[in-house]
């Protein structure tokens, strides 16, 4: 019985290689989305610890102007903060998913090989079977034809 032979085994292997680059390339996607996500997260607890403080300024009985306009200003620069990071999520979410999708088609044009392999080795095994038959027959034959 001759050995199986795959002729697309090198396009399989390297569309394997294709597929783990992809992973890896949406694994780090993901760490970037997290990194954001945690600093958009702090500055919003940033923001709410300023209205606390903000507050607290307010309340006292002889508030000082310097402090209350540094204060404002400080709130604009971690709303501007906030918005600049609020898109630094938005663009790691589409980074992702691009890489989600890249890493889909990947998966697919494997599946697609490994299936056309699969079924070539079926049809290898059966070709094997139907030649080991023939070789019985002819042995029997034979066999009949001494006797």
């Amino acid at each position: 019985m001759r050995r199986f032979r795959f002729r697309l085994e090198t396009l399989l292997r390297v569309r394997n290689m294709a597929k783990q680059q992809a992973q890896a390339a949406l694994s780090e996607a993901e760490r970037g989305v997290a990194h954001a996500e945690h600093a958009l997260t702090q500055i919003l607890q940033e923001r709410e610890q300023h209205r606390v403080y903000y507050a607290h300024l307010q309340e006292q009985r002889t508030p000082d102007i310097a402090l209350i306009t540094a204060s404002c200003q400080y709130a604009d620069i971690l709303e501007e903060s906030l918005e600049a990071q609020r898109q630094q999520v938005r663009l790691a979410l589409e980074r992702r998913d691009t890489r989600r999708d890249a890493l889909k088609l990947c998966r697919q044009q494997c599946e697609v090989l490994e299936k056309l392999k699969s079924k070539k080795y079926q049809q290898h095994q059966q070709e094997a079977a139907a030649e080991e038959q023939a070789w019985l027959d002819e042995v029997a034959i034979l066999r009949l034809g001494r006797a």
